[in-house]
């Protein structure tokens, strides 16, 4: 059988030869299609590929970071990290690095300077032009032009001067670093000084009051900042648009919307207000981190001209006391008096009012334990807070009318700040402290610029609005589509001319040769092997075709790729296609050519022996 296919195809071929200029008429004729689609595309991939290339290479085209301050948990950043497309998350403890002051006594005299504190760790893609070691432990990697005013060499030390400011004095620290690596200066916008993010928090903690006990850094163990999940406005009257839009602007709110006396109560997670009837009442709702106290002065302030108050509103929260599980609510200041006043702040215990009052059943668990003055209560949090748990003791003062355990809203918005900043309870100095800083913000990079706006878009399902540069990659993104249906148009139009002039021709050829066919009948030669000739010679013109269209590829790419892109003053490859590209075209000339001679080897069978025979005579 493969002796018999090999003399058809030598039968094939020989016709061909037979007639040379038509066939080499054929082959060009292949070239003249193929080539230019060739060529059409290699610049498309070229131009393309030098732009992803662009940003592939420089890391900020596939960095995202955050648009607001809000505090966020290191679980998140976790939960981040194994999304698809993430290569990169370190989460930074300001939303942009700060300026340091670097102070070095290496060369004649002592130096000192500015750079932006960067936490970097040796994973970061922005240490891809790195000369030395990456960031770790008390290691640092700067920019050059910081190792040239420094005068420093790999190995050598510098200090950092960090500063706060405690009862109008300032209270200064020098943490020492030792160089590592460096970093071209075009890496960052001005000089920096990228350090492991271990010493990002431990300076961040430290200016905040936060105490830093393995540097030997004490704190000013301030108070944590009370967190409202709510503020409400109260008026006799209506906001109106001005002042609505005015309040989401000054204050960061998500919605403000009207709501009811009993929609508050239950938000607040009381029977009932007492708020006076005919009072307008918006609920104003937060993006992320919620709202301080800072924010309802500042929505009094814009209230200032308005008949309106604003007010915190926490919402209730579990707790275990008592080996029971309760809700605990705080009331807020400055509605009307209820008998949970009791629990209002006035300098019980300690700033925050440890006061509380139990709900009946447990008051008189708590009187027949002893009545002891104070009790210890657990709060939980949910397992991605940054606190897993806190236990305070609080001072029971009275019972209250429901099931509910009453609490100051000084504490309870305290302790919402636990879901974002770990926070402990010092029995000592009987207070409350942050242990950390906490995160405001972080870079992300991903693996691919296709890979960015998917991941905007999940972080917004997250409720984090971020800056990142979708828009260049989305038009980047809509010009290769662009690019890709106007190749697919031209091509398209090319092979449909280029199949006809194939399929005219060999038909034409079959027409031309039916004495010939009409005789291989004769001396008993099959249909099917008849139908096999036109489809030989096809694929060997196709063959011949794709290897002319391939050598002219590359004659013109060489000139596009030199004097035409130089004078473009395009850097890259302006004309450029990977194996996969060539593959690709041999299998569409290839069934091209197979689908022209499918008429004409179609034609060949049926050939009638006598008549053909009868009109050659």
């Amino acid at each position: 059988m493969g002796r018999k296919n090999g003399t058809l195809f030598t039968l094939a071929l020989r016709d061909l030869l037979h007639e040379a200029v038509i066939s080499l008429c054929l082959v060009f004729s292949v070239a003249a299609v193929l080539a230019p689609i060739l060529l059409l595309l290699s610049v498309k991939v070229g131009f393309i590929d030098s732009l992803r290339q662009d940003f592939i290479e420089d890391p900020s085209f596939r960095e995202i970071s955050p648009a607001s301050a809000d505090l966020r948990t290191s679980s998140l950043f976790d939960k981040i990290s194994t999304w698809d497309g993430v290569e990169y998350v370190v989460p930074t403890v300001l939303m942009t690095p700060r300026e340091a002051v670097w102070i070095s006594n290496s060369g004649n005299r002592p130096t000192r300077g500015q750079a932006r504190l960067v936490p970097s760790t040796a994973a970061d893609p922005i240490l891809r032009n790195l000369i030395g070691d990456p960031p770790a432990a008390d290691g640092f990697v700067a920019t050059e032009s910081v190792i040239s005013d420094a005068n420093l060499e790999i190995g050598d030390s510098i200090e950092i001067s960090v500063v706060r400011i405690e009862n109008d004095q300032r209270i200064s620290k020098r943490l020492p670093l030792v160089l590592l690596g460096s970093l071209p200066d075009d890496t960052f916008s001005s000089p920096a000084v990228l350090v492991p993010p271990l010493i990002d928090q431990q300076v961040e903690a430290f200016r905040s009051g936060v105490p830093v006990p393995e540097r030997g850094w004490a704190g000013t163990r301030s108070e944590p900042a009370g967190v409202y999940q709510y503020i409400v406005v109260m008026s006799q009257k209506e906001l109106g648009e001005t002042n609505t839009s005015n309040l989401a602007i000054r204050i960061g709110a998500k919605s403000i919307e009207n709501i009811t006396q009993s929609q508050l109560a239950a938000v607040v997670g009381v029977g009932a207000l007492g708020i006076e009837d005919g009072s307008w009442l918006y609920l104003m709702t937060p993006n992320n981190s919620g709202y301080f106290e800072r924010d309802v002065v500042e929505a009094n302030a814009v209230l200032s001209n308005f008949d309106g108050q604003a007010i915190g509103v926490v919402e209730p929260r579990n707790l275990y006391l008592l080996d029971a599980q309760i809700e605990a609510a705080a009331f807020p200041a400055g509605l009307a008096s209820t008998e949970a006043s009791k629990v209002e702040p006035r300098g019980l215990g300690f700033a925050l009012n440890n006061s509380v009052l139990l709900p009946n059943d447990l008051y008189e668990t708590w009187q027949f334990r002893g009545a002891s003055p104070e009790i210890d209560v657990e709060f939980r949090f949910m397992p991605d807070s940054a606190t897993a748990s806190l236990k305070v003791p609080l001072r029971v003062v009275g019972k209250a009318n429901d099931e509910k355990a009453w609490v100051s809203p000084n504490l309870l918005s305290a302790i919402g700040r636990a879901d974002r900043i770990s926070l402990s309870f010092d029995k000592n100095e009987f207070r409350l402290y942050e242990r950390s800083a906490g995160f405001r913000g972080f870079r992300i990079i991903s693996r691919t610029i296709d890979d960015v706006p998917p991941i905007v878009d999940k972080l917004s399902e997250e409720g984090i609005e971020v800056r990142a540069k979708s828009s260049q990659i989305l038009r980047l993104q809509r010009l290769e589509t662009s690019l890709n249906l106007l190749i697919l148009v031209v091509s398209s139009v090319s092979l449909l001319g280029g199949l006809a002039i194939l399929s005219s021709s060999f038909f034409a050829n079959v027409q031309r040769k039916k004495v010939d066919y009409a005789t291989f009948r004769l001396l008993g030669m099959a249909k099917a092997t008849i139908a096999r000739i036109p489809i030989y010679q096809a694929l060997v013109v196709a063959v011949l075709g794709y290897v002319v269209s391939v050598c002219i590829y590359f004659v013109i790419s060489e000139i596009l790729n030199g004097p035409v892109a130089t004078q473009l003053e395009f850097s890259g490859h302006l004309s450029m296609l990977f194996i996969m590209h060539f593959f690709g075209a041999f299998l569409i000339v290839a069934a091209a050519a197979l689908l022209a001679s499918l008429f004409a080897s179609r034609a060949a069978t049926k050939i009638d022996p006598a008549q053909a025979l009868r009109g050659a005579n």
